[in-house]
């Protein structure tokens, strides 16, 4: 092997090894956010179900609010995705979904127990399903508050991945072939 050959190699294995390391960081600071991605996840497809009952029983309140929640459950989503490769902490319009998402279900379950809930929930026919929806909503406020939580201690810097993060940015011996 030519002297020339060696070092073009020894280079590729160096852009090899620093592309590894980036990959790891990039994806330690993306795992931070699953539990929220998840949850935001769980929520639009929620919304998008609703939206899809609400339009097939011809319910205008129930179609725009569960438009509006899903529109704005898209744009948190997207903001998800930009992580992969945005090392910043803070994720402003998932928070702002989040807390609007919260606000929507303490004011859809209130509502559960209203002449609103034919405008709203058409298929709500029936006790059990009023209670099954309940269900649904506070288990929905649970999720959206333990989402804000976890991304106020990530903005914090108290997240458990935080360590795993800088340990990653620091180390470059799991790169190496």
């Amino acid at each position: 092997m030519t002297s020339k050959n060696k070092k073009q190699t020894k280079q590729q294995n160096r852009t090899y090894v620093d592309n590894r390391h980036d990959d790891r960081v990039r994806y330690a600071y993306f795992a931070r956010y699953m539990m929220v991605r998840y949850f935001v996840i769980a929520f639009f497809f929620a919304n998008f179900f609703w939206l899809l009952v609400s339009y097939s029983a011809g319910t205008q309140p129930g179609m725009i609010l569960a438009a509006v929640a899903t529109v704005w459950c898209t744009v948190s989503v997207i903001e998800q995705l930009s992580k992969l490769h945005n090392k910043q902490a803070d994720v402003p319009r998932t928070r702002q979904y989040l807390i609007f998402q919260l606000v929507l279900n303490l004011v859809m379950s209130v509502c559960l127990f209203t002449p609103l809930k034919s405008l709203i929930y058409p298929f709500a026919t029936n006790k059990s399903a009023t209670l099954a929806l309940l269900c649904i909503l506070l288990i929905g406020i649970a999720a959206a508050a333990a989402a804000l939580v976890r991304i106020r201690n990530i903005c914090l810097g108290r997240d458990k991945y935080l360590p795993l993060i800088r340990n990653a940015e620091k180390s470059r011996a799991l790169d190496q072939e």
